[in-house]
């Protein structure tokens, strides 16, 4: 059976099967999003849901004024204030400015106590208050940068705030402190072309994504796809926003449309990656990893090689090895005489004589690299840490393995003496210290 979202106050709601829908007194106009839709529609377009439509009552005989219960800001970047605003309630004051405020009254009154009480030459006096002066300025620049940054994030006139706390610094920080925060809205310019409006609220929303305000920043996108829903810019950056904020299935629905649209594939199919990362769909976050780096994505690239253990591919090229690992310090080396694959782990060759190899294991401070040298190549492995689930050890037959996370086992071969054992003990610590876990093989340490 289908499931249903509706969308209502800029907020996402569902997943609900038709039958739950007709408790939720949807109207004509209500959003609704399903599976095979490929945007938002009206209710009333949707021919299975309209006997759980209500009807909107007509117009009230006399006007009522509704307070908003967001704060307005013009797109011509001059602020309207309500003069009754609601709050974001989310938003913890900033109480160390406040803090900050009483600490300077008391540092002022201190240094005044303190100069009005000793005795000190004409000179002194005067350099003391050259000095008194400029440490006075240089004080209250920074403070009305805080200030001005706080009421950004407060959505507050910082005009207003900047010259406040550039004459009285200590006060203003006591006040801005215990100040909330007030909603955010857009108010259109009707001077400006839709073009034009379109483009200063883009700009808003990025300056508001780029000091981590994404919900803000959705809020404005929100108000651009209303005149121009095709927006592939507005599409983009309201995706990125949606993953930060942990609102994936929105995200997805961003990033599919550019794919479907053939816009920004390269970050389009990044993202699409990472989504599929985080649900656990490896093998299918890896195919759309792939198909960012076709369009040039350099990030997707390290994405795979950080996921390239899950596809099964463990033989890497010695850049693909270094890039994984981010080797920035020379490796301390163990020497083994036989290496083997084993479990799942992709054969060198079908016909490999495993005499023939000379392995050889660095390890790193996150990770270790494996080279298994023959006559005519020399084949490279990274696993991190991280990748490892276990390390088991069997002194008795002269080998020990590495138990992937992806299931799949890799099993060296070594020659029993004490070099091999300080070796292999060396990278089981580093193991342990790098993940917190105990491996296995530490029990068999000897020294």
């Amino acid at each position: 059976m289908k499931n249903y979202y509706y969308a209502e106050n800029n907020q996402q709601f569902g997943p609900f099967l038709i039958q739950e829908l007709s408790s939720k007194r949807l109207k004509k106009n209500t959003l609704i999003w399903t599976d095979g839709m490929q945007d938002w529609e009206p209710a009333d377009n949707i021919k299975e849901l309209k006997e759980y439509l209500v009807s909107d009552p007509p117009p009230l005989p006399r006007k009522i004024t509704i307070i908003s219960p967001i704060r307005i800001i013009s797109i011509n970047k001059k602020e309207v204030l309500s003069t009754s605003p609601n709050y974001d309630l989310s938003y913890s004051r900033e109480t160390d400015a406040t803090g900050a405020g009483v600490l300077l009254i008391i540092l002022i009154f201190s240094v005044r106590y303190i100069f009005a009480n000793i005795t000190i030459n004409e000179l002194s006096i005067q350099q003391a208050n050259v000095f008194m002066i400029v440490g006075s300025i240089l004080l209250r620049i920074m403070v009305t940068n805080w200030v001005i940054k706080i009421a950004s994030r407060q959505n507050r006139n910082i005009t207003s705030w900047g010259w406040f706390a550039f004459f009285l610094p200590s006060i203003s920080l006591i006040i801005i402190g215990q100040l909330k925060k007030l909603w955010l809205i857009i108010e259109l310019d009707e001077t400006l072309s839709k073009k034009q409006q379109i483009s200063v609220l883009l700009e808003k929303a990025k300056k508001l994504f780029n000091v981590e305000r994404y919900e803000e920043s959705i809020a404005i996108l929100n108000k651009i796809f209303e005149n121009d829903n095709q927006n592939f810019d507005c599409i983009k950056l309201s995706g990125m926003a949606n993953i930060q904020i942990h609102k994936y299935h929105e995200a997805y629905i961003e990033f599919d449309k550019l794919v479907n649209n053939n816009k920004y594939l390269d970050i389009a199919y990044f993202y699409l990656g990472n989504l599929k990362s985080i649900e656990g769909e490896r093998l299918l976050a890896i195919s759309y990893w792939l198909k960012a780096i076709e369009y040039g994505n350099e990030d997707a690239k390290r994405k795979l090689d950080q996921f390239h253990t899950f596809t099964g591919e463990y033989l890497l090229e010695h850049a693909q090895v270094i890039r994984k690992l981010d080797c920035k310090l020379n490796g301390s080396s163990i020497y083994f005489g036989d290496g083997k694959y084993a479990g799942g782990i992709k054969k060198i060759d079908d016909n490999e004589n495993i005499n023939s190899l000379t392995t050889r294991i660095n390890s790193y401070i996150n990770g270790i690299h494996i080279e298994l040298d023959r006559a005519f190549k020399t084949t490279h492995i990274a696993i991190s840490y991280f990748e490892i689930a276990d390390i088991f050890f069997d002194e008795q037959n002269g080998f020990f393995e590495l138990q992937l996370e992806d299931k799949n086992v890799l099993t060296i071969k070594y020659n029993q003496t004490n070099d091999y054992h300080k070796g292999l003990m060396h990278l089981c610590q580093r193991f342990n210290e790098n993940t917190g876990k105990s491996a296995a093989a530490s029990k068999f340490w000897t020294e």
